[in-house]
């Protein structure tokens, strides 16, 4: 068994090949801090350019951020099942807002899930996210 801060993970059902589970959690934090971006000098990709997302099956929530705070952060939210290549951005890329009512509900499971992940991994957020 593994675990993510206060809550244990079972990783044996990954290990068992005659279990029929394939997964272990609904969903994976990536965080990427892109200053550098494999190379040696430090902020070759502009701000914000530290990225903390959120992936399920559903769904994939990305928020670019800058750690001095002089530049805004960037939002991308994307549903995975009706657009898989990640072509429409479903929020406002400077607000983060949802463009489509309809879309919401994803919005905010995906930014619940973010905060959730991000709290018990200690990765920051942007301040008021």
């Amino acid at each position: 068994k593994g675990s993510l801060g206060d809550c244990p993970v079972d990783l044996s059902p990954i290990a068992d090949h005659d279990s029929p589970v394939s997964k272990v959690q609904d969903e994976v934090l990536f965080t990427f801090d892109d200053h550098q971006s494999g190379s040696a000098f430090r902020n070759v990709a502009p701000q914000p350019n530290r990225i903390r997302a959120v992936r399920s099956p559903k769904a994939m929530f990305a928020v670019y951020m800058d750690e001095t705070g002089e530049k805004d952060p960037q939002f991308e939210l994307y549903d995975m099942e009706r657009d898989p290549n990640q072509m429409d951005n479903l929020v406002d890329r400077d607000t983060g807002g949802a463009i489509a009512a309809g879309d919401f509900p994803l919005l905010e499971q995906m930014r619940s899930a973010l905060r959730r992940r991000s709290r018990r991994a200690g990765a920051d957020l942007p301040p008021g996210f």
